[in-house]
């Protein structure tokens, strides 16, 4: 019976972690797809400059957020 449960409990893992692999691959590429698009109707430049504007934008919320919590 031991043995039954520590086997359906792997099963369990094994499933849990499959179904993770397959949301992240999913995320990923949806994100992937939503880039293209982006690069489509903006062009590389243009994506490029959203794309540094953005993580400027996270740079500099990450520093207010840091020096908030000092």
């Amino acid at each position: 019976e031991m043995l039954r449960s520590l086997v359906g409990s792997e099963m369990c893992i094994r499933d849990r972690k499959e179904a993770m692999r397959e949301t992240y691959r999913t995320a990923y590429e949806a994100a992937k797809a939503e880039r293209q698009s982006l690069i489509d109707s903006l062009g590389e430049s243009g994506y490029k400059t959203v794309r540094d504007l953005l993580a400027n934008n996270v740079k500099a919320l990450y520093s207010t957020a840091t020096k908030l919590y000092e």
